[in-house]
């Protein structure tokens, strides 16, 4: 039979093991690490007996894909990233990759804010994708959204003597 531990840090108890597994090993389950991180804990025998530490290092992981919103203007397109799961670190950065199908460009924007690409073509067909950054690196790019910005319309003028 596996023994049984309790897991002190600081002095206070983060961790048990429950009822040993059949194969005569013990998990402890942690909650609340942050990513990127040393930690040490005092390990102690349950039935007694002399601490001894445990070490170890918390990973890093990307962020998962964020969305991106995309309004079409006259000669522009409004965007904005909205940031998907994020495990890891926090979000440093984000970039907005657009294509009008034969030149591709980028524009770095913080996720949360907006942003206007301008200069672009009425009547052109844009595809915009997004990614966020934070400590372990970019994450993958969000789904396509398609916008084509147009000229605003004239409205009607009614005939003379109307």
């Amino acid at each position: 039979m596996a023994d049984t531990f309790k897991v002190l840090s600081d002095g206070k108890e983060v961790a048990h093991t429950e009822e040993p597994q059949e194969d005569s090993t013990t998990n402890l389950k942690f909650t609340g690490l942050k990513p990127n991180s040393n930690i040490t804990y005092d390990v102690y025998y349950v039935t007694g007996g002399d601490p001894e530490k445990a070490e170890f290092s918390t990973k890093d992981t990307k962020p998962g894909a964020p969305t991106v919103q995309v309004t079409a203007d006259d000669t522009k397109l409004f965007v904005k990233i909205v940031a998907g799961t994020n495990t890891g670190s926090a979000i440093k950065s984000g970039k907005i990759y657009y294509t009008d199908g034969t030149t591709a460009k980028t524009m770095d924007l913080k996720p949360g804010d907006a942003g206007t690409i301008s200069g672009l073509t009425n009547g052109n067909e844009y595809q915009v994708q997004a990614t966020v950054t934070n400590g372990a690196g970019e994450s993958p790019k969000s789904a396509v959204v398609k916008a084509t910005p147009v000229a605003p319309t004239e409205p009607e003028t009614p005939p003379d003597g109307e």
